[in-house]
């Protein structure tokens, strides 16, 4: 007596959104292993990295990463980010933006059982801020993507 109904639900249940790239690595979170996917198309994601730096003898620097991006087109994302840098100096310490981080990234093929997942990554940076240095700079990475089991290299 209680199926009918149970059924009617069932099947009258719309389709759930979710997120799809729960597997995604990012460029230094939660590991120095990146994925060669981007954000999904039209999507946006907000990311954020904290780490500790030692940049010499009793000098430390605590870094800020926040980024956003945004899923372009099919395969391709793009993304912006700085670094807010706390430099612990002799006598202080100075807080300060490091840099402005432009970033593409292009998924040429998935993954298939004979063939990892390959994308293209071009970095960019741009000497923004106080800590941002005095130079541009920019680097072009070729990124592959093997599934082995629940883990990725």
């Amino acid at each position: 007596m209680l199926r009918i109904p149970l059924l009617g639900v069932a099947l009258s249940v719309a389709p759930a959104w979710a997120q799809i790239d729960y597997r995604n690595l990012d460029r230094g979170r939660p590991s120095g292993v990146e994925d060669a996917y981007p954000v999904e198309r039209y999507g946006f994601e907000l990311a954020g990295g904290y780490r500790i730096s030692r940049i010499g003898p009793g000098r430390a620097q605590q870094l800020f990463e926040p980024e956003l991006s945004y899923g372009l087109a099919a395969n391709l994302g793009v993304r912006a980010g700085t670094v807010i840098a706390i430099t612990a100096r002799e006598g202080g310490s100075a807080t300060g933006v490091a840099g402005l981080r432009l970033t593409a990234k292009y998924n040429l093929s998935s993954e298939r059982p004979w063939l990892p997942g390959i994308g293209f990554r071009l970095d960019g940076s741009l000497p923004v801020g106080s800590e941002g240095g005095s130079g541009i700079g920019g680097f072009a990475s070729v990124l592959a993507t093997r599934s082995l089991g629940r883990n990725r290299l």
